[in-house]
Parts: C-alpha cells; sequence; structure tokens
C-alpha cells in the first residue's frame, strides 16, 4: 500500500472518485501484492485545473487520497489494522 500512495502523490492522479470497485489488488506471491486503479481516471469538472497546473493536481491527489483512505476503513477495516490506515492517511 505505501509504493501505491507514494505513486498516487508522485505522478498526482486524478480519479472522479474513490468508489472501491475500480481497484484492484493484484497478488504477485504470497508476501507481495500490487494495487491497480482499473475506472474513472478523470475527472468531471468543466475546467480540470489538475491537468494544467501542478498546485491543483497535488492538493486534488492528496485531497482522494484521504478519501481512499477513509472509504477503506469504512466498508472493509478488516484489511488493514488501525495502526496502518492512521500512517497512509499522513501526506
Amino acid at each position: 500500500m505505501s509504493d501505491f500512495k507514494q505513486n498516487w502523490l508522485r505522478e498526482c492522479i486524478v480519479t472522479s472518485d474513490v468508489d472501491l470497485v475500480n481497484f484492484l489488488v493484484q497478488e504477485e506471491s504470497p508476501s507481495k501484492a500490487t494495487v491497480k486503479i482499473v475506472d474513472n481516471i478523470g475527472t468531471p469538472v468543466m475546467i480540470p485545473l489538475a491537468y494544467y497546473f501542478e498546485h491543483f493536481a497535488k492538493k486534488r491527489a492528496k485531497k482522494y487520497w484521504h478519501r481512499f483512505v477513509a472509504r477503506l476503513q469504512q466498508e472493509h477495516p478488516q484489511v488493514l489494522w488501525p495502526e496502518l490506515f492512521v500512517k497512509l492517511d499522513e501526506c
């Protein structure tokens, strides 16, 4: 998850929402898994400032990262232990 977070924030990934059905966890080995986004890339706004200005892209990426972690914790609390949710939510 920390690799996914680093990539999300570094690449300033812009998504329409953080519906968990749009994320896929691929188990590469018993000790390694990769998270992939499979849908909802982009933004529904008329003027997508995040596409043109890095400041807005970073701000949006952080906002949606926090939403992703909150939704994951709310809908699937058994997936990760509480301390990891706190650590993942720090930016």
